[in-house]
């Protein structure tokens, strides 16, 4: 693959030597190879904004999903106590009623 070449234009002579001082302090063997890591990491943030904002659309799905599913939940536990209230009443009515049909005073005594 052919390499190709572009020449950066509008920097001062100070601003070379710096990037040169840069390139050298982070260890790279040239300024060539410091400036290409600088415009690769570029391209390849340009091309992660895509998939960071395809996974933040993934997780506000998610959250809106245990949002709902969370309501549901209440709203089943809500039922839930409910029954249990009209089971505990009818348990106590019928255990009245039972205790007045057949005339037993023991019958009252029972746990609900």
């Amino acid at each position: 693959m052919k390499k190709e070449e572009i020449k950066i234009r509008g920097l001062s002579k100070t601003q070379v030597e710096q990037l040169a001082n840069l390139a050298q302090k982070k260890g790279y063997a040239s300024t060539n190879k410091f400036i290409l890591s600088i415009l690769n990491q570029a391209i390849e943030d340009e091309q992660m904004i895509g998939v960071k904002q395809y996974f933040q659309n993934v997780l506000a799905e998610m959250i809106e999903t245990q949002k709902a599913l969370l309501i549901l939940v209440q709203q089943s536990n809500a039922n839930v106590e409910n029954l249990s209230k009209e089971a505990s009443d009818m348990f106590r009515s019928y255990k009245k009623q039972l205790a007045y049909y057949v005339n037993d005073e023991d019958i009252l005594k029972m746990e609900d």
